[in-house]
């Protein structure tokens, strides 16, 4: 009985563990994105013009954004956002699978 209930307690530990280490991680992402919105050769971008234009996205006309600084984000910065961390989860998808079908856990792309 004992050991059972210990299994059950370490199992439900670890899957708690788990699953912080990914809202923590999901965290992490959503704040370098938001970091890199605004890092950049234009020192025109701030925070709360980065933080306007995003917001204009969805509400238009909401606030008074320079048009260069709305290009920058719009047309630069954020589609570079978006390949990086598109790349990165196809990335990670890429190795899963691999490990996956070679059930091998240090399965790499090179692999092959």
């Amino acid at each position: 009985m004992n050991n059972t209930e210990n299994a059950k307690n370490e199992r439900k530990r670890t899957i708690r563990f788990k699953t912080m280490f990914c809202v923590m991680l999901i965290i992490l992402i959503v704040a370098l994105m938001c970091i890199s919105i605004v890092v950049g050769a234009a020192k025109s971008v701030t925070p709360t013009y980065a933080f306007e234009v995003l917001v204009n996205q969805i509400f238009p006309d909401t606030f008074d954004v320079p048009d260069n600084v709305t290009k920058i984000i719009v047309n630069i910065r954020l589609p570079r956002i978006y390949m990086a961390v598109f790349a990165g989860i196809i990335l990670a998808l890429g190795g899963t699978i691999m490990q996956t079908l070679m059930n091998n856990p240090l399965a790499t792309p090179y692999t092959l």
